[in-house]
């Protein structure tokens, strides 16, 4: 493998790594959490789309950075949301509840990737498998935001900051 590889192999989780606490920042202050879902979801289905395609170093290069990009802004966003739907006292049992969903949901689509690795003998079919899971994310974002819509939009909120300085010391 060479270095190239290497360094592509782990763009994608590393560059989730370093840019999801600002993301998080960032949807505090910005808020429209459902939005940022759908564009995390249509990060990541674009970036398998250009990966199903034949391409140069520079485009997978691209696809993967666009992949990291999607791996972080949508679970920065559905874990910021579960706090802003769930009352305090529930929040630990809730966030809890969120992981296991999370981990058996990336366990299964392990299983099915490397299934459809082991029985088509390339990565085609599952690039298409993920590709399927990024356009019903995009779906499943569409629809919580409806949802959202009709009870009132507690996902679109603005988390509110505490002010320091002389004005907040009144």
């Amino acid at each position: 493998m060479s270095r190239t590889n290497r360094f592509i192999s782990s763009l994608c989780l590393g560059l989730a790594a370093l840019v999801s606490p600002f993301l998080g920042c960032l949807l505090d202050r910005v808020g429209r959490r459902p939005d940022a879902l759908i564009s995390g979801s249509l990060l990541m289905s674009g970036a398998m789309f250009m990966l199903l395609l034949p391409s140069a170093e520079m485009e997978v290069f691209i696809a993967v950075a666009l992949l990291g990009s999607g791996f972080a802004l949508a679970p920065v966003t559905l874990l910021s949301s579960v706090a802003l739907v769930t009352d305090e006292a529930n929040l630990a049992p809730a966030l809890g509840v969120f992981k296991s969903c999370e981990n058996l949901s990336m366990a299964l689509a392990h299983y099915v990737a490397g299934l459809l690795v082991d029985v088509s003998g390339g990565y085609s079919w599952t690039l298409m498998f993920l590709k399927v899971l990024c356009l019903w994310a995009v779906a499943c974002a569409f629809i919580l935001r409806r949802y959202d819509r009709k009870e009132g939009g507690k996902l679109m909120i603005v988390k509110a900051t505490a002010k320091t300085g002389p004005e907040s010391q009144t």
